[in-house]
């Protein structure tokens, strides 16, 4: 009996038609031409658009921007993930092709978003967490643990995508140390995202003002 995953990797391991492990060489070059699944818009991406455009786009925000693409802009899939996985990748350029940029913009603008919606979005949080361990009192040992969890917008608790554990950001033992950036969410780390019932769409960076 074969191990389908295992086959499944040699298949792309051997098929030309795929860029490594995470998605297909047509997706791959849609991206480049900024054809993007939903989870991939952020907002260095809608300004790097603004740029190609030679217009202003960084007072964008992104959840209104994500909602008029998934509603207005034209679509094609594309095969990602060792599972082979169709996905949609939306043409961000099309939203601009019959109207009037500033047109397309105060359309952006007026988009309101539901707090349903925005208590979705969460990031992918490193937590340190500081404990001081031994039998006895004055002989204990300080150590340190990273967490990987999830932490949803507004919320003072970061969840541990590994374990059923969760973890008070305000308490003094428990820090965040970093925020993860979508090039760096492995593919283990979008396995946990989908094991703890989350939407990679959903993911939203950490913008740095």
């Amino acid at each position: 009996m074969y191990n389908v995953d295992i086959v499944k990797k040699e298949m792309i391991r051997m098929n030309t038609g795929y860029a490594g492990y995470s998605r297909s060489v047509r997706s791959l070059m849609a991206i480049e031409n900024y054809i993007v699944p939903l989870s991939q818009i952020n907002k260095s991406l809608i300004e790097e658009l603004g740029n190609e455009l030679n217009y202003d786009l960084s007072k964008i925000k992104v959840a209104q921007f994500k909602k008029y693409v998934e509603i207005n802009a034209s679509r094609e899939w594309h095969h990602t993930s060792t599972y082979f996985n169709k996905t949609d990748h939306y043409d961000l350029g099309s939203i601009f092709e019959d109207k009037d940029i500033n047109i397309v913009i105060n359309e952006i603008n007026s988009i309101v978003i539901e707090k349903k919606e925005l208590a979705n979005e969460y990031h992918i949080v490193e937590i340190t967490e500081t404990l001081w361990e031994g039998r006895y009192k004055n002989y204990k040992t300080k150590k340190e643990y990273i967490r990987i969890c999830y932490l949803k917008k507004d919320d003072r608790f970061a969840y541990d995508l590994n374990e059923n554990k969760k973890y008070d950001i305000t308490a003094n033992k428990n820090k965040i140390s970093k925020y993860l950036s979508k090039k760096e969410l492995t593919q283990d780390i979008k396995e946990l995202i989908k094991n703890n019932n989350l939407k990679l769409v959903n993911f939203i960076e950490k913008e740095v003002k």
